[in-house]
């Protein structure tokens, strides 16, 4: 209980930071806990309607009636009528998306420019994100140094804005020196255009108002090591051709590609590349994947996406919620699942705050504690349930605890 009222305030204080994307994330584990805190779903809609996703707001916003929450019924009716106007925008920018993968910058600058910016509405993050590399993919670095100064607080805190702002002023120095910088190879090597197109926004319905991503392929980033160093070069050798085809100075192949390589070193070693920042990313479009997997029971693939998330690291905001439906998906696939088990000791010996101070804890006891009863390990099992029961008394684990307590000892027992 304290858990999640102290994740209510800090979602609070985050608002008022601007942090909309941690936010959102602190109200969503409320709810978790709390269903219906209609303070909370009525914020957290407010939120996705500022961000560009009333889609996601209405779906909030359908179990509110204004005996909770004076108004949310005519917000409601406000924000229906811009949905229509919001597909037209995720159309577009799927289009822009389109013309990016077939290396046709200037067409979807064109687009961008002449219908998806004239809109007079929040647009999500990911259309700038989009705006700004197609400003520099066309070599237009002045206008997306003005671009990004213009926009709002809660964007340019977003990490994919943030490392597309290094990367402008990487441009911006390199113009001042002697040192010369190919843009487009280094959007490419820095990771940000492979991020762009990991997905796009169109709305897919799971359920009246209620809406999601289309998931796309998750995109891996590991720390840098010498070993992906030689793995990206190889990989880039092998798209060189269709990456400078524009490049026709070039005498021969052989030349492109030990030019690129060489390019591709001196970006490594001079460029102020963020890599915790590409791996947080990485991570979270992980976590993303396996949440739209799993909401279509899709347990394998959704697997897959949470493992893939908390390899990578366990301390971001979303890595309790990747591990514990992680577990969540493995017993849905195998409930005898023998890394099921492994898996709950790392989450509750894990020495990260993230884990340590999740509001799963309490639900991860109590799978521990049912694997010990299965295993024939009454006393340890019996143990671990009292203590659920003490540390979480107002709670349903607490609730569970006690009921099974009650049917392995007797009905007389009592809570200490």
């Amino acid at each position: 209980m304290q858990n999640t009222i102290k994740r209510y305030n800090e979602a609070l204080v985050f608002i008022q930071e601007e942090k909309y994307e941690a936010a959102a994330h602190y109200l969503e584990i409320v709810l978790k806990k709390f269903p219906t805190h209609s303070l909370s779903r009525w914020t957290l809609g407010l939120l996705h309607v500022l961000t560009g996703y009333p889609h996601r707001a209405l779906s909030q916003w359908t179990s509110i009636t204004d005996n909770e929450i004076e108004g949310v019924e005519e917000k409601s009716r406000e924000i229906e009528k811009l949905l229509p106007e919001y597909d037209s925008i995720y159309d577009c920018y799927n289009r822009v998306i389109s013309h990016i993968r077939d290396e046709q910058f200037e067409l979807a600058l064109q687009e961008m420019k002449g219908e998806l910016l004239q809109k007079d509405l929040p647009l999500p993050t990911s259309c700038y994100e989009a705006y700004l590399l197609l400003l520099l993919l066309n070599e237009q670095v002045d206008e997306a140094e003005q671009v990004y100064h213009s926009l709002a607080a809660y964007q340019k805190q977003c990490s994919s804005i943030q490392r597309i702002h290094v990367v402008i002023e990487e441009i911006r120095n390199s113009q001042g020196s002697q040192r010369t910088v190919n843009i487009k190879r280094l959007l490419y090597t820095s990771g940000l255009v492979a991020s762009l197109l990991v997905g796009a926004l169109a709305m897919k319905a799971l359920a009246p108002k209620e809406m999601i991503e289309v998931a796309a392929e998750p995109l891996l980033v590991v720390a840098p090591q010498t070993e992906v160093y030689e793995e990206m070069l190889a990989d880039l050798d092998k798209q060189v051709h269709q990456l400078e085809e524009t490049q026709a100075e070039l005498e021969t192949e052989l030349q492109l590609v030990q030019e690129f390589k060489q390019e591709v070193e001196d970006v490594i070693s001079v460029t102020e590349i963020n890599w915790d920042d590409l791996v947080f990313q990485a991570a979270k479009i992980s976590y993303e994947n396996g949440m739209n997997a799993f909401k279509s029971g899709e347990y394998e693939l959704a697997s897959q996406a949470f493992e893939e998330s908390i390899q990578m690291n366990v301390s971001y905001y979303f890595s309790d919620d990747a591990f514990f439906f992680l577990l969540q998906s493995k017993l849905r696939i195998n409930n005898e699942d023998p890394s099921i088990e492994p898996l709950i000791d790392r989450f509750l010996q894990s020495d990260t705050r993230q884990l340590q101070e999740s509001p799963y804890v309490d639900d991860v006891l109590l799978l521990k504690a049912q694997l010990l009863l299965n295993a024939g390990q009454k006393t340890e099992g019996i143990a671990l349930l009292e203590k659920i029961t003490s540390d979480y008394t107002d709670d349903w684990t607490g609730q569970h605890a006690y009921a099974l307590l009650r049917d392995i000892i007797g009905g007389s027992y009592e809570r200490n």
